[in-house]
């Protein structure tokens, strides 16, 4: 399983708690309760059966995706 960030802005472990909750969220109730950790936005998801990828909606540079395989 590949972890992509944002070279130049590292994740904190309390930020990426928290979009791996968002993503739980999403796949098994189909809506995302939890807010940017960063600024408070939205946080939306992309994805498939075997990848995906949360960000927020406001671009304030955090983002997180999961490939695998």
């Amino acid at each position: 399983m590949d972890i992509t960030k944002i070279p130049d802005t590292e994740i904190s472990d309390a930020e990426d708690k928290i979009l791996y909750l968002a993503a739980e969220e999403y796949q098994t109730q189909g809506i995302i309760h939890q807010v940017c950790p960063r600024c408070g936005g939205k946080l939306e998801y992309i994805g498939t059966q075997s990848s995906y990828r949360i960000f927020c909606t406001n671009q304030c540079g955090i983002f997180q995706s999961i490939r695998g395989i």
